[in-house]
C-alpha cells in the first residue's frame, strides 16, 4: 500500500538512550515479556516461564532458576494497597502473593482477560468473557454489563477494564466501549462499522468517533484524566473524561488501512490513508502519561507528544517490534518507560515536553 503523507515532526530517540534486556538465549521465545510491574523496590516481569524478579538498578534477574509460578504463562501483574502481588495466569486465573509469603496461591477465579485494582484498595476488578468479576475480602461477585438490546450479546465479552478518579469504570468489549458510572448506570459508545453479507455491504453509523469497536486496552492519564483507547481501528484520545458526550473532546489516530466498497455490483477493497504515522491500526496496548501518548502495536511503538510523533521499532533499537505492555515508573527524579515486548524488555527515557526542553 502506498504510504500516506502524514506530517511527522518527530524527535528521534537515539539508540544510545535505549536499553534492551533479554534473559534467555537471544531470539528465544522465552524472552517475551507480557507485563512489567515496578513495586516493592523490585521490577516484576510477567513471562511465559512465570514471574521474574528484577533488580531495579542492574536489571539483572534475582530468581531466574526458580521464578514465581514457574512454567506458567503469566499475562499481567498488579499490586493491592496491603502489598499483595496479583498475577493473571493463563491457565489458573488470578493468583496472589501476600507480603512475606514465598508462594502464590489461587484465588479460585475464572479466567480473565484483564484486571484493575483501584488505588488505595485491595479490590480486584476483572474483565472476563461473562462480565465483571470483583474480588473483595476474598469473596467473588459478578456484575453484568447492561448494553443496548442490539448489541447485548457482546456486552459482557470484556477485553479490558480500568477506573478513573471519579469512580467510573471504563470497560472495553469485543464490540464497543462501556462506562460504568459510580451510580451503577452504563454509557455505551461505538464507532462506525460495516456488515458484509454475501455481495452486500451495510454501512452502520456509530454514536461516537471511536476508532474501532474491538477495544484492546484503555489507559487513563493520571495528570489530565484524559483517556487513551487502543482498538482494532487505531487509537482514540478523549482529552476530558468528564465531558465524554462532547465529541469535540475525541481525537482519532489511524494508520493507512483498507475498507470495502461496492463498485459495479462487486465488493472491492479501497485504500484509505491514515492521519498518523501509526505502523498498523491494531493498537494492542496503550499508556497515557502527562499528556504524552504511547501506542503499542505488533509492528512497533508510536509516541505522540506536543503534536509530534516518534515511531520506534527493532531497527531503531527496541528489543522487538511486538509491544506487549507499556509501563511508566515515576518514583525517581525522572520517569522511565518500560516496554514489555516479545523479545525482552526495552527501557526508554521519558521525553519532557518541548516547552520543558526549551526551559520556558
Amino acid at each position: 500500500m502506498k504510504k500516506s503523507k502524514v506530517e511527522d515532526k518527530s524527535q528521534e530517540t537515539s539508540k544510545a538512550q535505549i536499553q534492551v534486556k533479554e534473559y534467555y538465549s537471544p531470539g528465544s521465545a522465552q524472552n517475551r515479556v507480557n507485563d512489567v510491574l515496578i513495586t516493592r523496590n523490585s521490577i516484576y516481569l510477567a513471562t511465559p516461564q512465570g514471574v521474574l524478579e528484577i533488580d531495579p538498578l542492574s536489571h539483572e534477574v534475582l530468581n531466574q532458576s526458580d521464578p514465581y509460578l514457574k512454567e506458567q504463562n503469566i499475562l499481567q501483574m498488579g499490586i493491592g494497597a496491603n502489598g499483595t502481588l496479583y498475577a493473571n495466569s493463563e491457565k489458573k486465573g488470578l493468583m496472589a502473593l501476600p507480603p512475606g509469603a514465598t508462594d502464590f496461591y489461587s484465588t479460585d477465579s475464572t479466567k480473565m482477560r484483564d484486571f484493575f485494582i483501584p488505588e488505595n484498595t485491595d479490590n480486584v476488578y476483572c474483565a472476563t468473557s461473562h462480565g465483571i468479576d470483583i474480588l473483595k475480602a476474598g469473596v467473588w461477585t459478578n456484575i453484568k454489563v447492561k448494553g443496548i438490546a442490539e448489541f447485548q450479546n457482546q456486552a459482557n465479552d470484556l477485553q479490558t477494564i480500568v477506573g478513573d478518579k471519579q469512580g467510573k469504570l471504563w470497560i472495553g468489549s469485543s464490540f464497543g466501549l462501556y462506562i460504568m458510572q459510580a451510580s451503577g448506570g452504563f454509557d455505551f459508545f461505538y464507532g462506525n462499522f460495516q456488515i458484509i453479507q454475501g455481495n452486500t455491504i451495510i454501512n452502520r453509523k456509530g454514536n461516537s468517533p471511536l476508532s474501532g469497536n474491538l477495544v484492546y486496552d484503555i489507559s487513563i492519564d493520571p495528570a489530565s484524566n484524559g483517556v487513551l483507547i487502543g482498538t482494532n481501528g487505531g487509537a482514540t484520545w478523549i482529552s476530558d473524561s468528564s465531558k465524554i458526550r462532547q465529541m469535540s473532546n475525541w481525537k482519532v489516530f489511524t494508520a493507512d488501512h483498507t475498507t470495502s466498497t461496492m463498485y459495479a455490483g462487486q465488493i472491492q477493497v479501497r485504500e484509505v490513508p491514515g492521519n498518523s504515522p501509526l505502523p498498523i491500526n491494531f493498537v494492542k496496548t496503550v499508556r497515557a502519561y502527562s499528556n504524552q501518548l504511547y501506542l503499542g502495536t505488533e509492528s512497533g511503538l508510536a509516541h505522540f507528544y506536543n503534536g509530534q510523533w516518534e515511531v520506534l521499532d527493532m531497527d531503531k533499537g527496541l528489543s522487538a517490534d511486538s509491544i506487549m505492555s507499556i509501563k511508566i515508573h515515576d518514583k525517581g527524579t525522572q520517569p522511565i518507560v518500560y516496554l514489555g515486548t516479545n523479545g525482552g524488555i526495552t527501557i526508554l527515557p521519558f521525553h519532557p515536553t518541548l516547552k520543558e526542553k526549551e526551559g520556558s
